[in-house]
């Protein structure tokens, strides 16, 4: 048309990047010219991102601006159960993550050190290679450690095992893996059932098949068992759904609670800005 001609031209002719439009014949347009077209809450967000980047220094980057629907990156089977912890630790642990020692890393070292039938010293040099300066977090672990004889009657078949969805761009690690099961370490048994793990039962139940997980809280030496139902598996797609929206850059409104005082994104959190289609989350 005509008038869409002379649009995209005034647009190139500006250096304007963004164009706001529903009419589909803008998209392979825009395309061509580099033009960002924006068509949806979504990808509005994106004007609302650049806005801010110059003076922030986190600079996030959303990773597909054309086509925002379409599915590229992979979503971590952490980001779904951090976006269930706090929505803002999901969008910072996707956009700047950070890897640092903790006493899980440690115990988990442990953990399958000793169920691959090697020793506390192979789980040190494993997890020194790792965080060459972290030696105190591991002593700290050990000593908490309990590996109790439940463990027993579950009989591993892999370790450290990947899994990856191509349908659902969905991918995890399964600490270890039996027959019709799977399992992941924790540290302590909580006071009351805990809704992530439920929601990373479910995530890890649809990426092995397996509708058994087990949890083993090595600082107690308990095992628990968690049933998957289809209602977990529903309510973890919604979350997924929801993890890909802040992966394109919506950043969360904040919220605070007992976990900002010790998160590493905590001075970050403050000085960042939600973005309208925060409210859609």
């Amino acid at each position: 048309m005509p008038n869409d001609a002379l649009i995209l031209a005034t647009c190139k002719f500006y250096g304007i990047k963004y164009l706001i439009s529903f009419d589909d014949d803008f998209r392979g347009a825009c395309e061509g010219k580099n033009i960002v077209l924006i068509d949806s809450v979504e990808v509005f967000s994106i004007k609302t991102l650049d806005r801010f980047s110059a003076s922030c220094p986190y600079n996030p980057k959303p990773k597909s601006l054309i086509f925002p629907h379409k599915i590229s990156v992979v979503v971590r089977v952490s980001d779904v159960v951090n976006f269930v912890k706090c929505k803002r630790l999901a969008f910072f642990s996707i956009h700047h993550p950070k890897d640092f020692p903790t006493p899980l890393k440690a115990a988990r070292e442990i953990f399958l050190s000793l169920r691959k039938g090697f020793d506390y010293d192979w789980a040190f040099e494993r997890f020194s290679t790792l965080y060459p300066e972290a030696r105190d977090i591991f002593v700290e672990a050990s000593k908490n450690f309990t590996f109790s004889d439940e463990l027993e009657k579950l009989i591993p078949l892999k370790w450290e095992q990947y899994y990856y969805s191509e349908k659902l761009k969905l991918s995890g690690i399964v600490d270890e893996v039996h027959e019709n099961s799977f399992l992941w370490v924790s540290l302590k048994v909580p006071k009351k059932e805990r809704f992530e793990n439920r929601i990373k039962a479910a995530c890890y139940s649809i990426l092995t098949g397996f509708d058994t997980a087990y949890v083993y809280y090595c600082y107690d030496g308990k095992l628990e068992r968690i049933n998957v139902s289809r209602r977990d598996k529903y309510n973890a797609l919604r979350i997924i759904e929801k993890v890909r929206k802040v992966e394109r850059g919506i950043i969360p409104e904040r919220e605070e609670s007992w976990m900002c005082e010790k998160c590493v994104y905590a001075n970050s959190c403050k000085e960042e800005r939600s973005t309208f289609a925060s409210r859609f989350l």
